[in-house]
């Protein structure tokens, strides 16, 4: 296994766009969850392939309130995945020179996994090297689902 992909304490980056921008919440995004205390700070990992599946079980074993998990770039099927105690999932393509493919199949699967899951799902871009062309529609419309206000703050319904 890569060393990058080895689970370590849990990094923490914002997650979001600007502070003005709807739905910003500066959600924390790690690639290395670890178990830890129950926290008040969601916490999420970014699961870009069917490889990355083991680090899902060890995000549910943090200690966050909220949940959340950021398949993008979504680079490969996630098989078998399971969205349960997921507040959020944020799923998109690859970006810049040299981006790789994602296929809408793996997109599809995802969301169909949240929905089962009741877990708000939000496709972000496509990718590619000229993202602003590829969009972010998925099957003809965009995909903007956001958590209850309350979850987004740590007091979501994943219970721990």
């Amino acid at each position: 296994m890569p060393n990058w992909m080895r689970p370590l304490p849990l990094s923490v980056a914002a997650w979001g766009g600007p502070e003005g921008r709807a739905g910003f919440f500066g959600w924390p995004l790690g690639k290395r969850p670890a178990p830890g205390p129950r926290s008040a700070r969601p916490a999420g990992d970014e699961i870009e392939s069917g490889e990355a599946l083991f680090r899902l079980p060890l995000l549910r074993e943090t200690g966050a309130r909220t949940k959340f998990l950021s398949p993008e770039p979504l680079l490969g099927r996630l098989p078998g995945v399971d969205l349960a105690r997921m507040d959020r999932v944020i799923a998109g393509g690859e970006s810049g020179p040299g981006a790789r493919p994602t296929a809408p199949d793996w997109v599809r699967r995802v969301r169909d996994e949240c929905r089962r899951n009741g877990a708000p799902f939000f496709f972000e871009q496509w990718g590619g090297v000229f993202r602003k062309r590829t969009g972010r529609l998925l099957d003809g419309r965009t995909r903007d689902e956001m958590p209850p206000r309350d979850a987004a703050v740590g007091a979501g319904a994943s219970g721990g």
